[in-house]
């Protein structure tokens, strides 16, 4: 697609620009909209399709699991079929029901090993002194930027960024 070289002349011209931007929007808002019910029409079909396989799935899995359990060789991790494999692993997970109290607690019990701090710079605070830090820190640069948007009355504000 070719990008349109017109040069907006005067307020009548720009309104026009900002009104097809608005009618164009429209379009799209059309056409996705009939695209998402394509699509939902399509998810619909699958999910029906795919819940009598998952069933199926699990009828086949649970006197499997069930074999697996009454087969599982001492010591052993795997049992090795000539379809795949059946494993088992353990594993552990915390589950806190206060952690502040608990984080309160290790302090107390000078336990800070089990306790993890977070810090991150406060960046509001690094605007607002920008000019001081800048000649301070060489790591710190500040980026201004100018943001554009046409409304139109009828669609979405398109938005443009640039730095300055």
């Amino acid at each position: 697609m070719q990008a349109i070289e017109i040069e907006i002349k005067n307020e009548q011209k720009a309104s026009e620009f900002l009104g097809i931007i608005g009618n164009l929007q429209q379009k799209r808002q059309t056409e996705k909209a009939e695209m998402n019910a394509k699509i939902a029409l399509l998810k619909k079909e699958f999910a029906d399709r795919d819940k009598i396989l998952a069933d199926k799935i699990q009828q086949h899995f649970e006197p499997l699991r069930a074999w697996a359990k009454n087969n599982r060789p001492e010591s052993e991790q795997m049992i090795r079929l000539t379809s795949g494999t059946l494993t088992w692993r353990k594993s552990s997970s915390l589950k806190i029901e206060n952690e502040e109290s608990l984080i309160a607690l290790l302090i107390k019990l000078k336990m800070g090993k089990y306790i993890s701090q977070k810090f991150s710079l406060r960046k509001d605070a690094l605007l607002a002194d920008k000019a001081g830090l800048t000649k301070l820190l060489d790591d710190v640069k500040v980026v201004e930027s100018e943001n554009f948007t046409a409304k139109p009355k009828e669609g979405d504000a398109i938005k443009h960024k640039q730095e300055i």
